[in-house]
């Protein structure tokens, strides 16, 4: 089955593909504004740390989004552009947009594995679904980049690509999303029921688990509906969300490491009061609480998130 659309565009096409463009600009303003707010907490926690896997991983989650982005809004907004360069632009674009989900999703995974206290179990449970999740998922794109075809507007002035057909495969990788993210969001959710009843709701490990459960509610419902409009909506209206969804992937994996610093930095501070001769105040935790968060800290530190 193929996705094809006339040779002469519709009025209605036009509006569809400029709201397309206009949700895109949105989440362009909203990355570069998230960026600002955040720069000068990634200068002072991120920048000073030392090199590990986490902290690839964060700016490539963190600045990877400003490739594809550009690329995206290049061949919207562009005017005379040529299907040859349509295809040169779309497909990278495609492929990075894929990139940066998967980078953030192993970011708030290997979160996940570490509030387990990287259990073997859960980390075969882990590595397994996401191995059964990218490999598909990795297919499914270079199907549907294969079968796109792009064919030039009536007029030259008409900005943006005109997208003439495309397989509907890549629905699936949407669904395959929501059920991994409905994986981490329960093993969350599981062992974060465990710590609220033996632990007080503040700290660096409520942080964990606060991120980790909000987060992933915020990107799960963002790809149910992402996936309802690539099956449900027109189909000029199939990419409405794709940037939107990138973006937020981004945001999101981004700050879940970033807030894990801050809370780390004020317990490192609180510690620093309670060693002071005030120490009898209410600044101590529980012992339950005490061990929980330097359980949670061994296995972040170094391998997960290095936190020092």
């Amino acid at each position: 089955m193929v996705i094809t659309v006339p040779a002469t565009v519709p009025i209605e096409s036009f509006q569809r593909l400029r709201i397309e463009t206009y949700t895109d600009v949105a989440a362009a303003a909203l990355l570069v504004y998230d960026y600002l707010l955040t720069f000068n907490v990634e200068k002072s926690l991120i920048w000073p740390s030392r090199w590990n896997i986490m902290k690839v991983l964060f700016l490539l989650t963190r600045y990877l989004p400003f490739v594809d982005v550009t690329l995206v809004l290049f061949y919207q907004l562009k005017t005379n552009i040529s299907v040859e360069t349509c295809r040169a632009t779309y497909f990278p674009a495609g492929w990075f947009i894929v990139l940066g989900i998967m980078v953030a999703e192993i970011i708030l995974t290997i979160r996940t594995w570490a509030i387990w206290g990287r259990s073997k179990r859960i980390g075969i449970i882990l590595g397994v679904s996401a191995l059964v999740a990218i490999i598909p998922t990795l297919y499914i794109e270079k199907v549907f980049l294969d079968s796109l075809v792009f064919s030039p507007y009536p007029s030259p002035a008409t900005p943006g690509c005109l997208l003439t057909a495309g397989n509907p495969i890549i629905a699936a990788s949407f669904v395959i999303v929501i059920l991994f993210e409905t994986l981490v969001l329960t093993l969350t959710l599981i062992k974060g029921v465990q710590h609220y009843r033996i632990a007080s709701g503040r700290g660096f490990v409520s942080v964990l688990y606060r991120d980790g459960v909000v987060f992933y509610i915020y990107l799960f419902g963002i790809s149910v509906v992402n996936l309802i409009v690539i099956v449900a909506a027109p189909r000029d209206l199939a990419n409405l969300l794709a940037i939107f969804q990138r973006v937020m992937h981004s945001l999101l994996s981004a700050r879940v490491l970033m807030n894990l610093r801050e809370a780390n930095q004020r317990e490192y501070a609180l510690a620093g009061m309670q060693s002071s001769p005030l120490q009898h105040l209410s600044f101590s935790q529980s012992r339950s609480s005490e061990e929980d968060r330097l359980s949670f800290r061994r296995n972040l530190d170094g391998t997960v998130i290095d936190i020092s």
